[in-house]
């Protein structure tokens, strides 16, 4: 690990400052679907700086035909809402055509080409949409006819416009047989869409920001999120990689940790940190 400090009032102080408003808002809005939910508490993706919500914590356990448990975290079960979701496609020839979301499906907000989506689903996949049915022979050697297939995909199919959607669908095994068709499937679907809908803050953007060295990163080296506090009148940072930002002083990991205590304390008088 590496460790930083900077001004608050530096061109990279500023630029870490929007970015910690940006974590901000995203926590609050991860905090405020976990309520709304009727959560205690909520787990964020490990995959992010900062918002979205991967599981949640209920005080009891919650009506199953709305929620799924999904894992445990020690003791505590952890729950996710009780639907599945599965990425499609809408083919149309109209360029003015705008499809309306319905409570099981999300539309993206604009239609892209047909060589931006070609690639995201297997060539199986394209001829069963485009209604292209291989013959006995073919279908035990379909590697042997793939180009001839991709041919004919991209004739039929390329000045065609397509609208990504995400299909919400059921449980497999739902407690209660009328699930399927139940308010509570509604409730579920609502819950996953607004879950897929919560802002979040991406890693990487705090790495641009301080020119990190990303080159030195190894596929087998475990990650970490990186640490970034504002103590006083400097931001402190914690990161994985070296960071060549020329505003940047690098400081020893015990300065970096005891700076970290300070503002801990400093929150604990705002009320805001609790007992520590």
């Amino acid at each position: 690990m590496y460790y930083y400090k900077t001004y608050r009032t530096t061109v990279l102080g500023k630029k870490l400052t929007s970015f910690m408003e940006k974590s901000e808002i995203a926590a609050r809005a991860s905090e405020r679907y976990a309520k709304k939910c009727g959560a205690l508490a909520y787990i964020q993706p490990v995959q992010y700086f900062e918002g979205g919500v991967e599981f949640l914590e209920f005080e009891k356990e919650p009506d199953l035909n709305v929620w799924r448990k999904r894992t445990d975290l020690g003791d505590t079960p952890l729950y996710e809402p009780n639907c599945s979701s599965e990425s499609c496609y809408l083919a149309t020839n109209d360029d003015k055509f705008t499809p309306s979301s319905t409570w099981n499906k999300l539309y993206a907000t604009k239609a892209v080409h047909w060589d931006q989506v070609k690639y995201e689903k297997p060539i199986e996949y394209w001829m069963q949409y485009a209604k292209i049915t291989p013959t006995e022979d073919e279908k035990h050697n379909l590697a042997a006819y793939k180009e001839m297939y991709a041919k004919m995909l991209d004739d039929k199919l390329g000045k065609m416009l397509f609208w990504r959607c995400l299909r919400f669908t059921g449980p497999q095994k739902p407690q209660d047989r009328r699930a399927k068709s139940s308010r509570a499937l509604h409730k579920a679907v609502k819950m996953e869409q607004m879950r897929i809908a919560l802002p979040v803050v991406q890693v990487q953007e705090l790495y641009d920001i301080l020119d990190c060295a990303l080159s030195d990163r190894k596929s087998e080296q475990e990650q970490y999120t990186p640490t970034l506090f504002l103590y006083k009148d400097h931001y402190y940072i914690g990161v994985q990689y070296k960071c060549s930002n020329s505003e940047l002083t690098e400081i020893e990991k015990s300065e970096h940790n005891y700076q970290m205590e300070q503002y801990k304390i400093s929150l604990t008088y705002k009320g805001e940190y609790g007992d520590i």
